[in-house]
């Protein structure tokens, strides 16, 4: 008999390079921005310098800027 061991999925990563636009266009500093998602504001920090955070993270920061995880996933406007 072949036991096999399933294998742990990697979780999806994700940049975000509109996040730094959608949270000056809200007027949020980065404290209060990682304080509505429930996420550290050096997690905001390290996203809106080109890191890449999980999609669950993604989502909670999108709904605190009332907006899509798409929208933080799209190119900024320059």
């Amino acid at each position: 008999m072949r036991v096999t061991m399933a294998r742990k999925m990697a979780p999806t990563l994700v940049a975000t390079p509109a996040l730094l636009a959608w949270r000056i266009r809200r007027g949020f500093v980065q404290k209060v921005l990682a304080d509505r998602a429930g996420v550290d504001r050096a997690t905001v920090a390290r996203l809106e310098q080109g890191g890449v955070g999980r999609l669950d993270t993604i989502t909670k920061l999108a709904a605190a800027l009332d907006c899509t995880p798409a929208d933080l996933m799209a190119l900024a406007e320059r």
